[in-house]
C-alpha cells in the first residue's frame, strides 16, 4: 500500500464514524445555517437609558430593521433627557448578523445636544430577543462628548 492509499482510506473511515456516531446521539450529521425563532425584521419602538460623560439619561426610540439571511440592517432614532438639564437626539444606522435570538451590531450615526452641538456616534452592541414581541439591548458608543453606555427595551409595533 503506498501513502495515497492509506491516506484515502483513513479519511473513509472517519467520516464513516464521525456519521455514525452523530447518528448514535439523534444528531443530525449535516451543519445547517442558524435561523432565529425571533423575527428581527420590522418597526419597533421602547425606551432607553445609561450613562453618558458621567451624567444618567433616559428617553425613548424607534427604528426599523431590515433582514437579509442572517445579516441585519437598521435605523433608529431617539430623544433623551441628560441629568444635567440638556436634551440629545440622535438618528443612527445599524448593520449586524444574527445568532438566532442575538444580534451582534456596529452602530454609527449623528447626535445633537442642547447644548453643545452636533457630535458623531460610533459604537458597538448587543441585542437579545426576550420573547417574540420584544427585545433589550446594551451598547457602548463613542460620541463627541464622551462615551455612552446604553440599556434599552424594545417592543414590536
Amino acid at each position: 500500500m503506498n501513502l495515497r492509499t492509506i491516506s484515502m482510506a483513513a479519511v473513509a473511515a472517519f467520516s464513516i464514524s464521525g456519521a455514525a456516531a452523530a447518528a448514535d446521539l439523534g444528531l443530525d450529521p449535516i451543519m445547517t445555517s442558524p435561523t432565529s425563532s425571533y423575527d428581527w425584521e420590522g418597526l419597533y419602538a421602547g425606551v432607553n437609558g445609561g450613562f453618558w460623560s458621567g451624567e444618567f439619561f433616559i428617553g425613548g426610540l424607534i427604528g426599523n430593521n431590515f433582514v437579509f439571511d442572517n445579516f441585519l440592517f437598521g435605523i433608529e432614532g431617539s430623544a433623551e433627557l441628560v441629568s444635567a438639564p440638556a436634551v440629545t437626539g440622535d438618528v443612527t444606522g445599524r448593520a449586524g448578523i444574527i445568532l438566532d435570538d442575538l444580534v451582534l451590531y456596529a452602530n454609527g450615526g449623528l447626535g445633537i445636544s442642547s447644548p453643545g452641538g452636533v457630535y458623531a456616534i460610533m459604537g458597538v452592541g448587543a441585542e437579545f430577543a426576550v420573547n417574540d414581541s420584544s427585545s433589550v439591548a446594551v451598547s457602548l458608543e463613542s460620541t463627541g462628548p464622551g462615551i455612552r453606555f446604553e440599556g434599552s427595551y424594545r417592543f414590536k409595533l
